[in-house]
């Protein structure tokens, strides 16, 4: 990871913006999806990203939250993000996770996001300080005018495991 780079990930993942992450900045990040995209609580889509989001927190907390107050500070995300985002369990979560954001934005159900879906989607993940079309132009590598799920998930789930990935060079900006 570059240097900005934790610190990007933590200010994303800091959805509250109180300076620590915590189990409700990752429930209410998936519940800001799904009010996005007028899903039912209760439905598959949305059960998946809660539960997706759930799991990710729990993995984080155990890993990084070393003064087990139920927050990670700064200093601790900073202190081994690194190392964890080459765990083979924590690019599995990621990976879940991200598969899951996308399911919850593919209105159409057709495995694609459109500009208009991409948009929103990032707007509810708060990933809003940068150019969101040129982003949604970084990932539609085959230039189809959409993102396709394998397109997206492959950049969100390697955007906290490497500088060099392409999630890690287009989320960072967003």
């Amino acid at each position: 990871m570059t240097n900005a780079q934790p610190q990007d990930a933590f200010r994303h993942l800091d959805h509250n913006g109180d300076g620590a992450i915590d189990r409700h900045d990752f429930e209410s990040v998936a519940d800001a999806v799904i009010r996005e995209f007028g899903l039912q609580p209760d439905s598959g889509k949305a059960s998946a990203l809660t539960r997706s989001y759930g799991e990710a927190w729990q993995l984080l907390s155990d890993e990084l939250d070393t003064d087990r107050d139920g927050r990670i500070n700064s200093e601790e995300f900073n202190r081994a993000i690194s190392q964890l985002a080459e765990d083979p369990r924590f690019r599995s979560h990621l990976t879940r996770t991200s598969a899951a954001e996308f399911d919850a934005a593919d209105s159409g159900g057709n495995g694609s996001l459109d500009r208009d879906d991409f948009t929103r989607l990032i707007r509810a993940l708060s990933r809003q300080g940068g150019n969101v079309n040129d982003a949604f132009d970084r990932l539609d590598r085959d230039h189809d005018g959409v993102v396709s799920r394998d397109e997206y998930v492959e950049a969100a789930a390697g955007y906290l495991s490497g500088a060099g990935s392409i999630g890690a060079r287009v989320f960072a900006g967003i």
